[in-house]
This record gives structure tokens, C-alpha cells and sequence, in this order.
């Protein structure tokens, strides 16, 4: 059975789209989502069952480390352990909006994804289908909207190459398929230390230059 896909351009389909992702999300099903960079696939950040799905369909012999969206900045005190202030200065300066930040993981949660989880990476997206999703799932587990490798030509190649493992599209006519263009800038701050040391991992949309000029001297920077 190939995937519901929905428009969300159109306020009947936006509708619709939000109400089918938002069941097909408790049922443990991967959804299609436009984000302010890539398309994303979303799973339910705390059920294995979720986590084994889109281990499938992402190919991952070991999954990598946890990436998840947040409904609202607040969750990041719920969702991180010990949060540097460097952070706070970070995700107010550009959250929402392509910046991802690893973090040591909440040991007040119960994460359920088989592996201990020590770090995971999260975001505030700017997209309001996915600010409206998220207000009634909370957060979900993310990653490219494509297997390891090669990414599929189309969005329509992709849902007919996916066959019966995606359960729900959200389609947005301003997010373009494509993993060639920047995606969101990707920073290692899980060195709570005194002596805050950061890394550029990934530099995506927001520079390097703009992470250090909104940090100052609180935050020793290395990476690329």
C-alpha cells in the first residue's frame, strides 16, 4: 500500500495531511515531513517499535545517534541533561531555524530505543506544518527522507521506492527535494565543562562566523 500524500499548500489537504500524520505517528508508522531545509522522515522519538521502522528504511546496520524536532524552545530543558549556557545563547539566537545541537541526553527519560542513550541532537524547525504537528505529537525522532546512500531523483521516486514502509507524505511546494543544497548547521556541545569546548560538526546554513559571533568568547570553537 503506497503512502497518503498531502499538500499542505492547500488549507483542506493541510488539514487532512495533519490529521493522518498525526494517527499514523501513534501508530509507530514513518511520516514525510517538509522542514525549513530537507524533507525528513518522523518517527515517535521514544518507541522502539518506531525506531526499528525507520532503521529499515534507512538501511542502518547501527543506528546512528538520535536526531529529534522540538514542539517549542522549552523542551530543550525537558529532553537535555546539563544545558551550557553557550546553548542557551545558541538556540535563542537561532532557533528556530537550522541549527542542531548535540547535547547529553536526559537520564530522567525513559528514551526506549534499545541503546543507551548518553547524547542526542535537537532542533526547534521554523516550518509551521511542522510547528502544527508537533503541538500534538511532541517530539519526533528524525533523519533525511531517503536510504543510506544515493538519494532518490523525485519525492514521487522516493514514495514508490518506499513502497508500503512510509505511511503518511506532507508535501510543501516551497521545500524542494534534494539533499545537494545546505542543510542545518550541526554543533557538538555535549562538553558541559567550565571550559566549554564546541565543534562544528556539519556547517550548514548558519556559519561558522555566526555561531562564534553570537557565543563571544563563552564558547572555545573547533571543527572545519
Amino acid at each position: 500500500m503506497s503512502a497518503e500524500v498531502f499538500d499542505t499548500s492547500h488549507p483542506e489537504s493541510l488539514r487532512k495531511g495533519l490529521r493522518a500524520a498525526r494517527v499514523a505517528i501513534a501508530k509507530k508508522q514513518l511520516v514525510v515531513i517538509p522542514t525549513d531545509t530537507h524533507y525528513a522522515v518522523a518517527i515517535d522519538a521514544f518507541s522502539p517499535v518506531a525506531h526499528e521502522h525507520l532503521a529499515q528504511f534507512k538501511h542502518w546496520d547501527t543506528p546512528p545517534l538520535p536526531q529529534v524536532i522540538l514542539p517549542t524552545r522549552a523542551a530543550l530543558g525537558a529532553l537535555a541533561d546539563t544545558i551550557h549556557p553557550g546553548v542557551d545563547v545558541l538556540t535563542t539566537a537561532f532557533w528556530p531555524g537550522p541549527l542542531t545541537v548535540v547535547v547529553p541526553a536526559s537520564q530522567t527519560l525513559r528514551w526506549n530505543v534499545g541503546d543507551e542513550v548518553s547524547q542526542v541532537a535537537l532542533r526547534l524547525v521554523d516550518h509551521v506544518v511542522v510547528e502544527e504537528l508537533l503541538a500534538e505529537t511532541g517530539p519526533l525522532a528524525v533523519s533525511a527522507a531517503h536510504p543510506v546512500g544515493h538519494p532518490p531523483d523525485s519525492i514521487e521516486q522516493m514514495i514508490d521506492q518506499a513502497g508500503d514502509q512510509i505511511a503518511v507524505v506532507l508535501t510543501d511546494p516551497q521545500c524542494l527535494w534534494g539533499f545537494d543544497h545546505a542543510g542545518s548547521t550541526l554543533v557538538d556541545a555535549s562538553d558541559m565543562g567550565d571550559a566549554a569546548q564546541f565543534t562544528v560538526v556539519r556547517e550548514g546554513v548558519i556559519s561558522r562566523e555566526q555561531l562564534e559571533a553570537a557565543t563571544g568568547g563563552d564558547v572555545h570553537w573547533s571543527g572545519p
